[in-house]
């Protein structure tokens, strides 16, 4: 199942009306390869946004801001060998974000917790995601 439109609505002057408009694209193998956002009041582009694949895995991201190119960025995506993304890279007009990823794992291979460090202009900021899993017997 694909999700080829998505609207987004909001309330102005007491209505419902639309406010977005998403379109998506996909190649043979059901990965998004490109979305295209379209402000309803100019019906022009808001935003393009293209990813490359390789692998089965997104290893490119790219985003055309049409109405502020100040935040046009792309993203560079490194996996490990068990396809867990490892680092990204982030690029905008103004910084560059580097994110590192590192795992724990379960007894059935299934992560709980994420180490997470972004660093931008020197200083690194770390957040640590943690889950918890029941298994049933």
């Amino acid at each position: 199942n694909r999700l080829i439109t998505k609207n987004w609505y909001r309330f102005m002057n007491k209505k419902l009306e639309l406010f977005h408009q998403y379109f998506y694209e996909y190649d043979a193998f059901d990965n998004i390869i490109k979305i295209s956002t379209y402000s309803d009041k100019s019906k022009s582009f808001l935003t393009i946004s293209t990813f490359i694949y390789e692998n089965k895995l997104l290893i490119y991201e790219q985003r055309i801001n049409m109405a502020a190119p100040e935040w046009n960025s792309s993203k560079k995506y490194y996996y490990d060998k068990k396809s867990n993304i490892i680092k990204c890279e982030i690029y905008d007009d103004k910084k560059n974000f580097t994110t590192t990823f590192k795992y724990n794992f379960d007894r059935k291979g299934n992560y709980k917790k994420i180490i997470k460090k972004t660093t931008c202009d020197g200083v690194t900021k770390k957040i640590v995601l943690v889950r918890e899993i029941k298994y049933y017997n």
